[in-house]
């Protein structure tokens, strides 16, 4: 291993000092060849500090933005779906779980086919987000992968009842992306208030924040 020596000063009189005006010592004088050089190469090789030098090197990458996410929890895999669930016979069908007439008219008449079971993600939001903050950060701006279906939802507040967790029971939204009877994406948000279960819905394009705490379920695959 060598040892790092200590610049040299030049002698009186030489080039490079006496062109020197009064005052233009070098700043970092107490710089080692060796360090010198491992600078050069942390910054790719005389190259890239010419480049720098002259304008031309690469900007520096700006900062990350924080995540409005926590770490990813794990939640029950959800059920194949045998035979053909319909909204109408099964939301008004549990007791405790209260639709208001958004839901209603959002999801009036539809029904899930049969399916096999499929993962899901929950996320905690760090920070206050927005539906299309949060729908940016899961990668999938236009929902295609972060949607459930109705069964879905229906499945996780009936396994929550049964004492499996997963949802938040407390009047923090847990929050869920669906396409409506229209095929428009909806943010649905499921919260316990009362001693029943809310469910509402809202649009995914307004710029309300939903407050940090809540969950975000999506699918995994």
């Amino acid at each position: 291993m060598l040892r790092e020596q200590p610049l040299k000063p030049r002698a009186e009189g030489s080039p490079s000092t006496s062109s020197r005006r009064e005052g233009d010592a070098m700043k970092y004088g107490n710089l080692t060849l060796g360090q010198i050089e491992a600078l050069v190469n942390k910054l790719g090789g005389m190259e890239e500090v010419r480049k720098i030098l002259s304008g031309q090197g690469a900007p520096a990458p700006a900062p990350q933005a924080p995540s409005v996410f926590l770490p990813a929890l794990s939640v029950p895999t959800v059920p194949e779906l045998i035979e053909p669930f319909v909204t109408k016979d099964h939301f008004n069908s549990v007791e405790g779980i209260w639709t208001g007439s958004d839901f209603d008219k959002e999801f009036r008449g539809m029904s899930v086919a049969p399916r096999k079971g499929y993962e899901l993600t929950v996320r905690t939001l760090s920070m206050p987000a927005n539906d299309g903050e949060i729908l940016k950060e899961l990668g999938d701006p236009d929902g295609l992968k972060a949607e459930i279906d109705l069964y879905t939802l229906h499945q996780l507040i009936v396994m929550q009842k049964s004492g499996r967790r997963g949802l938040l029971t407390t009047d923090y939204a847990n929050i869920f992306y669906l396409r409506n009877n229209e095929g428009q994406l909806r943010a649905v948000s499921v919260s316990r208030d009362d001693g029943e279960w809310s469910v509402s819905v809202y649009s995914v394009s307004s710029p309300v924040r939903w407050s940090g705490g809540r969950r975000v379920f999506s699918r995994n695959s």
